[in-house]
């Protein structure tokens, strides 16, 4: 399917856990609410733009915009305006979490927050793996999804959003 990914991944976390595990118990208990509470933001946002979060990993989450949630008048894909428009979508929401993200202070003890993130467009796969002793799993595959990763790669600090130019490409004008 042809989607949006969005790849953000939280900037100073590393520091943020090595200072928590200094103070033992406490400190995972402080840690698991400083990352529930910076996810929760990013989570808000992204429901404002109805995007799909495909999966956390560790500090960061993969979001998508899959064609299904389009509009349903052109299932041969060949709608640009749809596509610059759900791209320009995607990019806003990552302008919206950057503004109310960025150096974000969620506890007096822990230093401030950012979050790197890349947006890419293309084609991707969710599968669906495992169902042997009772586990399996969705993971996401694809260009759009490699773009993405190696968009947010670039960014060199928390606070930038970094556009791939298979997403570029459609909304520069």
């Amino acid at each position: 399917m042809e989607t949006v990914v969005l790849f953000a991944d939280i900037s100073g976390f590393t520091n943020v856990s090595e200072a928590c595990a200094k103070h033992g118990i406490r400190g995972n208990e402080e840690l698991a609410f400083c990352i529930n509470r910076y996810m929760e933001g990013m989570v808000k946002n992204l429901a404002k733009f109805g995007g799909d979060i495909i999966k956390f990993v560790g500090d960061a989450m993969i979001v998508m915009w899959p064609r299904s949630k389009w509009k349903k008048d052109d299932p041969d894909g060949n709608d640009e305006e749809e596509k610059i428009n759900v791209i320009r979508k995607s990019i806003q929401c990552a302008c919206d979490i950057q503004k109310e993200m960025n150096n974000k202070k969620i506890m007096a003890n822990v230093t401030n927050l950012s979050v790197k993130i890349g947006i890419a467009f293309g084609k991707c796969a969710l599968l669906y793996v495992g169902g042997v002793f009772e586990r399996s799993e969705f993971f996401t595959v694809g260009t759009a999804l490699t773009y993405a990763l190696k968009s947010e790669e670039q960014a060199t600090a928390g606070g930038q959003i970094i556009v791939s130019d298979t997403a570029f490409r459609y909304v520069k004008n």
